[in-house]
């Protein structure tokens, strides 16, 4: 006869096993990163000359000036891309989920207050959102030390308002330091973070007439704030650090970068939106039980809650902000007597197992989805293109095509950073001419006299087809995606 209660380790390990498989498949459909080609570029750079690119010395446009904003990461990918690729890509990716996990884990514990079992089921379940963005790029790492923040915020912050220790004004001190060097572009998060947190900290205060703690909570803005600001200072760019955003806020109306554009109107992030209006209605209509009680914790659910939710709704790749949230969420929903039954339901040996295999199911599902129509290998970096090329060859690339060519040392026209091409950070206009010249609406020819290109790795459109159907140009290779011709006058 079935037992429940002696197969329980079992279902345990199938959950575990079916996660970790579905994050190695990840890892594995998600790498190469395309950026990746663009950051060995960058790290070999640093590597040699033991400093900072300050001008785009691996574009055929110019030694124009630039920002390198992720120059910890580009050295990152040059060791381990060195080593073996794709196998240390892998390796890399890994060991930056396993960071993103870690750092999930910590905030947990501050936020739940729970046992170590209660947050490490919670972080295995929030860490799933990780899976879409397992690759070699900072995202990851990034997001986990805003996590970090905002965790040492609310060591600091939460519901007493203590005065920190140090170590804490250390720890900030760190991050950003660590912050702007490995990804400069995620200080943002770090910035709003702190300062939601302040606002609602300060609506507690006057709300709740605790005059009392102002000056000491007054006392931890100045400290953290200072202190972060002057470890994120501390980077090769300065101050550019944290223009890099806004310098490059054209950049995404040029090109239509997916990670990068406004979710669907069925993506999960609408989901999540509903989701939380449906329980913020709840909580207002609990408010006698929440709202009035001499508790901070409802104060950053909703500050958090509400700025996490805007920046999910206004790019792809924010999906990860709605971690904090969730986490919020379910530290508030445990206090209802629903949520309590449930709770207890779980200690019923078939819940459980019903509940372990929907999971593994679920997770199963994932990975379906994820092999579905998935091309496993990059057709935009076929080696094959490499023994067309010769060392005296002038190319022109696109967005897709640039940093596989990058990577292998030769000079490239733009890659996958539309942003470097932006007026703004390399002082021409580059990213319009390279719109402009993919969609065919500037004289083709003029445009190769300018640089004078002798080789054109393009995808397949509008300027690939005339350069078809010219008859001076010769098609030297192509494969389903790419085409590389040779300018024969």
């Amino acid at each position: 006869m079935f037992s429940f209660k002696n197969k329980k380790n079992l279902f345990a390990g199938l959950i575990i096993a079916t996660y970790i498989l579905a994050l190695f498949i990840s890892i594995y459909l998600n790498n190469p990163d395309p950026d990746s080609g663009f950051l060995f570029a960058m790290g070999k750079y640093i590597f040699l000359h033991m400093q900072v690119p300050r001008t785009m010395f691996w574009s055929v446009t110019g030694n124009n000036p630039t920002i390198i904003q992720q120059p910890l990461c580009a050295l990152l990918n040059y060791i381990f891309g060195s080593i073996k690729e794709p196998f240390s890509y892998y390796i890399l990716a890994f060991l930056q989920f396993v960071f993103f996990y870690c750092c999930i884990y910590r905030l947990s514990k501050t936020i739940l207050d729970k046992n170590k079992s209660y947050n490490l089921l919670i972080t295995t379940l929030l860490s799933v959102f990780g899976f879409f963005f397992a690759t070699t790029r900072p995202y990851l790492v990034s997001f986990g030390l805003s996590f970090l923040t905002l965790d040492i915020f609310l060591t600091m912050n939460f519901k007493r308002l203590n005065e920190p220790n140090n170590k804490h004004i250390l720890y900030l001190f760190l991050i950003g330091l660590f912050q702007s060097n490995f990804q400069a572009a995620g200080l943002l998060y770090h910035l709003i973070w702190m300062f939601t947190g302040y606002l609602c900290a300060f609506t507690f205060i006057f709300l709740h007439k605790k005059h009392d703690i102002l000056q000491i909570y007054v006392r931890n803005v100045l400290l953290s704030t200072s202190s972060f600001f002057l470890g994120s200072y501390i980077n090769s760019n300065g101050i550019n650090a944290y223009l890099y955003l806004y310098k490059a806020r054209h950049a995404v109306k040029v090109f239509e970068i997916e990670e990068l554009s406004v979710p669907g109107l069925f993506s999960i992030q609408n989901g999540f939106l509903i989701l939380f209006i449906c329980l913020s209605i709840y909580l207002y209509k609990n408010k006698d039980k929440y709202f009035f009680k001499d508790d901070i914790e409802i104060y950053y659910y909703f500050g958090f809650t509400i700025i996490s939710t805007i920046f999910a709704i206004l790019a792809l790749r924010n999906l990860l902000s709605l971690i904090i949230p969730c986490m919020f969420a379910i530290s508030l929903l445990p206090k209802d007597k629903m949520m309590e039954k449930f709770q207890n339901g779980l200690k019923n040996p078939p819940i459980t197992f019903v509940l372990e295999i929907s999971a593994a199911f679920l997770l199963c599902l994932y990975m379906i989805y994820s092999f579905s129509g998935k091309d496993l290998t990059n057709p935009y970096m076929d080696k094959k293109v490499l023994s067309y090329l010769e060392p005296g060859d002038i190319i022109y690339t696109d967005f897709n095509t640039g940093a596989f060519l990058e990577k292998e040392g030769y000079k490239i026209y733009i890659d996958a950073r539309p942003e470097l091409y932006a007026e703004d950070i390399c002082g021409k206009d580059i990213i319009n001419e390279a719109k402009n010249i993919h969609y065919l609406t500037i004289d083709p020819e003029e445009f190769r006299q300018k640089y004078g290109f002798t080789k054109f790795l393009t995808t397949k459109g509008t300027y690939e087809r005339y350069l078809r159907y010219s008859s001076s140009y010769n098609l030297l290779y192509e494969n389903n995606n790419i085409c590389l011709y040779e300018y024969i006058g």
